[in-house]
């Protein structure tokens, strides 16, 4: 009984605070807390018998109100309306559009990048580290990651004398960088093996075949891989090209350590990853030169018609 009464004083709580909130008048809704507040209502409903002394910047007047099971019905609606539109639109029942941040290898290189195969004898290896990347399509960011979007022109300035303004002079324009940072973790030994594939991704993806293995292989020289980046949706990154200039990993001293283990042959393997660790990968666009000559065309790409080729 105890529980429900709070459940439904704190309902009761925050519709009452959501009206106060809604008075314009500073002063008028100052008069109104304590009115209501003064009342017999103010010892059964919490937080009107001493009203805040700052409601304008006060959270019980904004997110507060908005409880983790209010703001899940929320999420769930706009699926379901999406859902719908899907349908609508496509003739097809509701599907699970998955619009998070990948990086992948393209179609037919999966195995290569992966090392499932021999780039020689075309045999497939056994165990593989990679495997939770493998399962997932690509390295999927576990959180909704920060990116930096930077592109721009490159203008020749003419400076001639005696003039009051310079005169501009297009040379060509600036692709975009994408510096992605997020938040990892290893809250189960499910995601800890995750974090440990990427980890090892981001390793071997930024490393060029070399040394007597590739000699043997036939593909020394072999440059590392132009993956495929994608997030957001159609009109978002597209099955962009992209290359991995650089990446950090942040091994705080500050978190725990788990142990994952992995079966390599007969030997028993253990390796501790961080419970939380901040991942930073660098990209940068990486079209071929037939694809520009063919495939680009600036008018699609402003009408929103081109967005099935990846440029950004």
């Amino acid at each position: 009984m105890a529980f429900l009464k709070n459940v439904v004083s704190g309902y009761l709580g925050a519709k009452a605070n959501q009206k106060i909130g809604g008075i314009k008048n500073p002063f008028a809704r100052r008069i109104a807390g304590n009115l209501l507040g003064a009342s017999p209502l103010g010892d059964l409903i919490p937080g009107l018998r001493n009203p805040p002394r700052n409601p304008d910047q006060n959270l019980l007047f904004g997110a507060r109100m908005l409880s983790e099971l209010q703001l899940r019905g929320e999420l769930q609606q706009q699926s379901e309306q999406f859902g719908v539109l899907k349908a609508e639109t496509t003739g097809k029942v509701q599907e699970n559009y998955d619009w998070r941040a990948r990086l992948r290898p393209k179609r037919g290189g999966e195995a290569y990048v992966y090392g499932q195969v021999n780039a020689k004898t075309g045999e497939v290896g056994g165990t593989n580290i990679l495997q939770p990347i493998i399962d997932s399509g690509g390295m999927v960011w576990q959180y909704t990651p920060q990116i930096f979007v930077s592109a721009g022109t490159n203008y020749h300035v003419h400076e001639l004398q005696g003039m009051n303004y310079p005169i501009h002079a297009y040379i060509n324009s600036r692709p975009p960088e994408l510096p992605i940072a997020s938040e990892f973790t290893a809250n189960d030994i499910e995601e800890a093996k995750y974090l440990l594939a990427v980890m090892n991704f981001l390793k071997v993806i930024t490393k060029s075949f070399s040394g007597d293995s590739a000699v043997a292989q036939g593909v020394a020289g072999t440059p590392p891989p132009v993956l495929l980046f994608e997030y957001m949706g159609e009109h978002g990154f597209n099955k962009v090209p992209v290359i991995v200039k650089d990446y950090s990993i942040q091994l705080g001293e500050d978190v725990d350590y788990v142990p994952v283990h992995y079966k390599m042959g007969s030997e028993d393997t253990v390796t501790y990853v961080p419970t939380a660790a901040l991942i930073s990968v660098n990209l940068s666009v990486n079209y071929t030169p037939q694809k520009l000559r063919k495939r680009f065309d600036v008018t699609a790409l402003t009408s929103g018609q081109g967005y099935k080729d990846g440029f950004i």
